[in-house]
């Protein structure tokens, strides 16, 4: 606690351990203040690293190396240079994907995977990407085998439910779902619990037509976990899939006021704020915020993108 005020402590008392656990709780906790003590404490102890072990040095570089990257900060690039590979093209992929530059984050980790086939994290990394380039196919495969090494993660289920519900639902076992459901639900935990009640409003009406008790529930949630974005996001998937545009508004109105450009849910939120404007006649208006905001898509995505909001438009 007394690291994380600032204070000054004799370095002759000081271990490594006391450092790491305080800048990851900072990392953890987020917001910019927080990442930018994280990278403080970490230069700190850095200068004094002669006699601390390499793997200790290793962490907390790795540490600093997320901060940043977080902060869309370009020191990344300085500081990353001191990690060895396949490390550094995992923290490269985090860059990216953190920055919105997709294509780049997906060959940064296909790197990682290149050396350690194996390292799941870089697997459950390309899920995400795959996820929000629209790509479920792709993502799938991975989500699949991320979830059965780690049953447990609330994430590795949320993006396998993910995958699956984009599936024809005659094509899904349902039982599986239910399964994957019930974990979420079992487990205590916050992230759990809010993204069993965006999943759970999903298979409501997906699977049991339940449409109107899957409304209920995410804006239950909505209410239940107001610092979160997700359950908005939900509602924002569910608007649109069935045409709600006053729920649809109430969300956009939401995001309106919590999302910013380095937001990690912004390219969304510029998204569903497009298909809005088409769905209510104003394509044009639609096609200029796009092409004002979603700098991170290459021309031909963007054409594609187009194409849809002007289906939806009737």
């Amino acid at each position: 606690e007394t690291i994380k005020s600032g204070q000054d402590i004799d370095n002759r008392i000081l271990v490594p351990s006391y450092f790491v656990k305080t800048i990851k709780s900072l990392y953890e906790k987020g917001g910019a203040s927080n990442y930018r003590e994280a990278v403080k404490l970490a230069d700190r102890i850095l200068d004094n690293s002669e006699y601390m072990h390499e793997s200790v040095i290793d962490h907390i570089v790795f540490m600093k190396c997320q901060s940043l990257a977080r902060l869309h900060d370009k020191e990344f690039f300085n500081a990353v240079r001191q990690v060895k590979e396949p490390e550094s093209s995992f923290l490269h992929g985090f860059y990216f994907r953190i920055t919105r530059q997709r294509k780049r984050a997906i060959d940064s980790y296909k790197r990682v995977l290149d050396r350690r086939p194996n390292d799941h994290r870089a697997k459950g990394e390309l899920v995400l990407l795959y996820l929000q380039n629209d790509e479920y196919e792709l993502a799938l495969g991975l989500a699949k085998n991320v979830y059965e090494r780690q049953k447990n993660n609330p994430i590795n289920a949320n993006n396998y439910l993910n995958c699956l519900f984009y599936k024809d639902k005659n094509n899904v076992d349902q039982q599986l779902v239910e399964e994957i459901l019930d974990k979420l639900k079992s487990n205590p935990s916050q992230r759990s619990q809010e993204i069993y009640c965006s999943a759970k409003a999903k298979a409501l009406a997906k699977f049991d037509n339940q449409v109107d008790e899957a409304f209920a529930l995410i804006e239950q949630g909505i209410h239940k976990f107001p610092e979160i974005k997700y359950p908005v996001l939900t509602l924002c998937d569910l608007s649109i899939q069935y045409r709600k545009l006053d729920k649809l508004e109430y969300a956009i109105g939401l995001l309106e006021h919590s999302d910013s450009p380095k937001s990690q849910t912004y390219s969304s939120f510029i998204r569903y704020k497009a298909i809005y404007l088409a769905l209510t006649n104003r394509l044009d208006e639609a096609i200029q915020l796009c092409q004002k905001e979603l700098l991170e898509l290459t021309a031909q995505e963007l054409g594609h993108f187009f194409e849809k909001l002007a289906q939806y438009q009737k």
